[in-house]
């Protein structure tokens, strides 16, 4: 039997784990907001993440598991909400990011209906959320791969959001495990792809690393002056010294 000390640790880190991973798009928004442009920052992370908090908060309700399922997912609507209300405000394309987002509303919201009034078993209704929950979760950890064209292209992981992988990997790590300690193959299977797909995405942020930009700081070397002789200057002073020589004999022999 695992000792339920084990349990609470691991409870405890995947929570973190989790709020990590939901704050790990703050810096790439704050940039937005700073710049009032959404540059190259994907949509799909933003709408994926939401929806993942949604779905799998619905699971810990109908699992009765409010610690850590619920309270972490929960954090995580939370910050993709904002994220969503930033990115609208300062996208030029307002309309089709807003269809998008509407039809995701509209698909959480027929969920949560069904998961309510469906006169279905429980366990049943909770095994189908399950399911799709890993499917959705499984878009937000292989967002970033849809650039991955154009990163090995360019030969240049830029557009790859290096914080959100990074807290992906560990917190597929941590829940993997508090699924495997549970023994709930629904939390299991998700978690065990997430963290494929996170390798696989370090992988290429480490093949194709960002160019060095040089610090403003740094002044370019400045190369040694190397100097340069005229082509023919030693001949000439060598026929001057010869000329001079001989004048002195022309006149000598006049006198």
């Amino acid at each position: 039997m695992v000792p339920d000390v084990l349990v609470q640790v691991v409870k405890a880190g995947a929570s973190l784990a989790a709020c990590y991973l939901s704050s790990s798009l703050f810096p790439e928004i704050r940039e937005v907001h700073r710049n009032k442009a959404t540059g190259t920052m994907l949509l799909l992370p933003i709408p994926s993440m939401f929806g993942n908090g949604v779905l799998w908060t619905l699971y810990g309700f109908l699992a009765h598991d409010y610690f850590p399922l619920v309270a972490t997912n929960a954090v995580g609507i939370a910050f993709s909400a904002f994220y969503m209300a930033v990115y609208l405000r300062y996208t030029t394309e307002k309309c089709s990011v807003l269809t998008r987002m509407l039809l995701v509303w509209a698909a959480l919201l027929g969920l949560i209906l069904y998961a309510v009034l469906s006169p279905e078993a429980k366990s049943a209704v909770k095994e189908r959320i399950g399911y799709i929950a890993i499917a959705v979760c499984a878009v937000m950890f292989g967002s970033p791969l849809v650039v991955v064209k154009q990163v090995v292209q360019t030969k240049n992981s830029a557009l790859l959001p290096f914080g959100m992988i990074v807290a992906g990997v560990l917190n597929s790590v941590l829940w993997l495990s508090y699924g495997l300690l549970i023994q709930d193959m629904i939390v299991v299977a998700p978690n065990f792809l997430n963290l494929m797909l996170g390798a696989t995405q370090l992988v290429l942020i480490c093949v194709y690393r960002q160019p060095k930009t040089p610090s403003k700081t740094e002044k370019p070397q400045e190369t040694p002056a190397i100097p340069v002789e005229k082509p023919g200057s030693d001949d000439n002073s060598t026929s001057s010294e010869t000329d001079i020589e001989e004048s002195k004999m022309s006149r000598d022999s006049m006198a």
